[in-house]
């Protein structure tokens, strides 16, 4: 992965998707001594520069350029433990002997919990229309491909919500390589962010400081309004895609005038979390059916027994 400051990160949060990562992100970014980028989910080491997204090389040019030396680089990419195969090569191959030396970071989720967070999610940002019984069966990835738009979402991001859940061969992938792993349960980091988090300053080697855990990030639910929520989206389609006349002419200004875009991306960055955040307050709460828990919890019971040798941690609350 090329930066300009020729660096690579110390360390990545790899996961898992809807278990608070970007929380943490959040949190880690408040600390002087880390450097995380503006831009969480790079997932530069899912799938390298490949066809699949043409801003990934944009996007891991610039976001570390603002890094001190003095600081600590990571990033946040969820992709990473889903694609534990693809992602652990590609970090070997650009580490080198040096790979072993990465500090990973993890926060596990009840994978039923988790499944219908990430099916919410997808609700809200208008991909997901099927019924959650309906949407979660297999085939997932290949229908969803068919609706995400890849001007926003870049990548086809992973819409496999079973399998993202089944963690037992993710983390044995990542523990079996990698000697500084850290493994964070999510009601641990809901109950006591501060405790999490001090822990990862310790981990990370970096002084105890203070953060500000006030704010809450990527908060799940569907929408209240639909209209409001279908607008939000429609604009945030619209100004992704690169044909969007306004868009094209205020790069190719700010191109003409600066030499850069970097500016415009920045700006444009704020506006998208502004629309992020109005979305996101516009969500209801929404509940699975107990029968539809059951079925889950059955499903997932043996991937979490077996992930339980593996972390060495009790999991029975998931299994009720």
């Amino acid at each position: 992965m090329q930066t300009q400051s020729g660096r690579l990160p110390d360390f990545f949060i790899v996961g898992a998707a809807k278990s608070a990562t970007t929380s943490l992100y959040a949190y880690l970014r408040q600390h002087p001594d880390i450097f995380m980028p503006a831009w969480k989910e790079p997932m530069f080491f899912s799938y390298g520069e490949t066809p699949l997204n043409t801003r990934l090389p944009a996007k891991n040019l610039y976001q570390f350029a603002p890094a001190q030396p003095h600081q600590l680089m990571g990033e946040a990419s969820t992709t990473y433990l889903y694609r534990h195969v693809e992602s652990i090569r590609n970090i070997k191959k650009a580490y080198g002997a040096q790979a072993k030396d990465i500090r990973i970071i993890a926060i596990l989720r009840n994978p039923v919990d988790r499944i219908f967070s990430h099916y919410c999610l997808s609700r809200l940002h208008g991909i997901e229309n099927l019924p959650f019984e309906r949407a979660i069966e297999p085939g997932s990835v290949e229908r969803l491909a068919k609706r995400v738009n890849r001007d926003l979402f870049g990548i086809v991001a992973d819409f496999d919500y079973f399998d993202m859940g089944l963690y037992s061969a993710q983390v044995a992938a990542y523990k079996e390589f990698f000697p500084h792993m850290k493994i964070i349960v999510y009601d641990d980091f809901k109950r006591d962010p501060q405790a999490a988090v001090s822990d990862v300053f310790r981990f990370l080697g970096v002084a105890p400081y203070p953060v500000d855990y006030a704010r809450h990030f990527n908060i799940g639910g569907v929408p209240r309004i639909g209209f409001i929520n279908t607008a939000i989206n429609a604009l945030r389609k619209a100004w992704a895609s690169n044909a969007f006349p306004v868009r094209a002419a205020a790069h190719r200004l700010a191109f003409f005038f600066t030499g850069t875009n970097a500016g415009l991306c920045s700006a444009e960055r704020r506006i998208g979390m502004f629309l992020k955040h109005v979305q996101f307050r516009n969500t209801k709460k929404a509940v699975m059916r107990p029968e539809m828990r059951r079925r889950l919890v059955d499903a997932y019971r043996s991937d979490i027994v077996r992930l339980q040798d593996i972390v060495g941690r009790d999991f029975s609350s998931w299994l009720s």
